[in-house]
Formats: C-alpha cells, structure tokens, sequence
C-alpha cells in the first residue's frame, strides 16, 4: 500500500473529522502548479525537509514522491491529526551524506522547531556519526539538548583515539556534559524524561 495512503487511513481512524480536511487538500493539489514543480524536483529515495509544514499540504505529495525508500521531514500535520501525541523525543541524525547538513546552525534550527511544535515538554537529541559527532555533540549540550553516542556511530574519541568500547564514547559525552554545567542523567532519570517508567 502506499505510505501515503496508509497514513491517511490511519490518522482517519484516529480522528475521523479529518475526511473533509483530506479530501479538500487532495483536490486542491490537483490544481496546484507546486505540486507540479515538486514532481520535478523530488525523487524516489530522496530525504526532503518540509519546513513549517503547518496542515502538511505538502507533505502528502512529498510523502508519495520519496517512496518508502526517502524521508519526508515534518510532524506538525501527524500532531494535528493525533497519530502523534505529546511530548515526543527527537534525534537528529547529523553527518549522514544526503541528509541535514552537520552544523551548529541547522540543528539550532531544528532544536527551535521541536521547541515552537512540540513544546518544552518533549525533548531531543543529537546522534553525530563519524567526525562529525563531537562538535555536533558540543553543540547539542550547550543549546540544552542531549548526546547519543555509539559504535554504530563513531569509532573514535575527539583527539583521533580509537575507541574499545562504547564505554569510551560514553565517558566522554559524559565529561562534555559536567563540563558545562549539566549532570548525565542516571538511567531511572533517563527513563523518567522519556517517560518509560
């Protein structure tokens, strides 16, 4: 089934007052020259980003164009229709080729977003791969957002060292975080902030 339509079926059994919504945007986009354009631009696989993506008028197309293969950035349409329910827990994957540029700037941009939609009350994280991860690491903490750190992710410590185990990488992250004032969670806090307990 297309993931499009899946979601569509799935957010109508949640919420049923969404038909008239999905069927205006459906009918809309048939008349809309973006939507042409997007089909232009967009490809299967693609990881597209729909800023502000408000009702999700496009996000629908977008979802269709990328396949089950790509991305479609975007949550506030899934809030609207209450497949997603508050608070929530982001990672932000930096550093993977095609996806969101590793920067300081965009993952402020980011942490900005989850603040505006989605509250104080969700949280969210950073997940730097490779050599990108302890200054997206750095960046994170001192905007007030959290570090996953793993040899999925990363091999090495900052200075170049090679790692023996994911105990390295934890320690360090965790030495960043005292070193700014922020104490490491213990896993019972963890587990309260995500709301597993």
């Amino acid at each position: 089934m297309d993931p499009v339509a899946a979601l569509i079926r799935i957010s109508l059994d949640v919420n049923p007052r969404l038909a008239a919504r999905v069927e205006y945007l459906r009918r809309l986009h048939q008349r809309d020259p973006a939507t042409r354009i997007m089909a232009r631009l967009v490809s299967r696989g693609d990881v597209v980003v729909d800023l502000g993506a408000s009702w999700g008028v496009y996000t629908w197309d977008l979802l269709r164009l990328v396949g089950p293969s790509g991305h479609v950035h975007a949550i506030e349409p899934l809030l609207d229709m209450g497949v997603l329910k508050l608070p929530l827990d982001f990672s932000f994957v930096m550093g993977v080729q095609g996806g969101v540029a590793a920067t300081a700037r965009c993952m402020s941009y980011m942490a900005t977003e989850v603040l505006e939609y989605a509250g104080t009350q969700s949280t969210w994280k950073v997940v730097g791969i490779s050599r990108d991860q302890w200054v997206l690491n750095a960046a994170a903490l001192s905007l007030g957002g959290n570090v996953r750190v793993g040899l999925e992710d990363n091999f090495y410590l900052p200075n170049g060292q090679m790692v023996k185990s994911n105990g390295d990488l934890v320690a360090q992250a965790a030495l960043m975080a005292r070193a700014i004032g922020r104490e490491p969670a213990s896993v019972d806090q963890a587990r309260k902030i995500l709301q597993l307990s």
